[in-house]
């Protein structure tokens, strides 16, 4: 008696894109509630001493050129190396290859979900950290370069606000990925 292996349903992909745009949007509402206090603080605070050296603000600009590489290497990595490790497990399990083609099309597309969640992590809490440092540098800088670099970065967190077709486009590029490097 052959057992055959539990189908895989396919992946809510608009329960997890709400999630991860509730998350990038928390995260930018975050940064502009904390900008806002600190224009505000700002205006009731004397004005820094002329010719005072912005030290902050140029540390927070250090921190948004290293984080911007970052920001377009680490998704890479992360991708790279689950990618693989899914496409070795299907390759090798005997479970993911007595399914059909749609229910291993469907369990690839479950196991790549938590992948472009933790890429979207990754982007959105890197330059939100950027953005915070920003903020505070233009707290106590008052240094208007400082200002533009939080909301230039604020903008950077919203722009990685997912959709639902984004995500699915992204999986059927993985898994077409997967598949052209996986077949003899």
């Amino acid at each position: 008696m052959d057992i055959e292996p539990p189908k895989p349903h396919p992946p809510n992909i608009a329960a997890a894109c709400r999630l991860q745009q509730s998350l990038v949007a928390g995260l930018t509402m975050a940064v502009l509630a904390a900008l806002a206090a600190a224009y505000v603080a700002r205006l009731e605070s004397p004005p820094p001493s002329e010719g005072k050296t912005p030290i902050l603000t140029y540390v927070a600009v250090g921190h948004g050129a290293v984080a911007i590489v970052i920001v377009m290497l680490a998704p890479g990595w992360v991708t790279n190396s689950a990618r693989r490790r899914i496409a070795d497990h299907a390759r090798t399990s005997p479970t993911h290859q007595k399914l059909s083609t749609q229910d291993q099309h469907n369990r690839l597309k479950l196991q790549l979900l938590p992948v472009y969640t933790t890429r979207i992590i990754i982007n959105a809490a890197i330059l939100e950290g950027v953005a915070m440092i920003a903020v505070a540098a233009y707290f106590i800088d008052a240094h208007q370069l400082a200002l533009a670099m939080a909301l230039i970065f604020a903008f950077f967190v919203a722009i990685q606000l997912p959709t639902v077709d984004r995500i699915e486009t992204w999986m059927d590029t993985q898994i077409q990925h997967m598949q052209s490097h996986t077949d003899p």
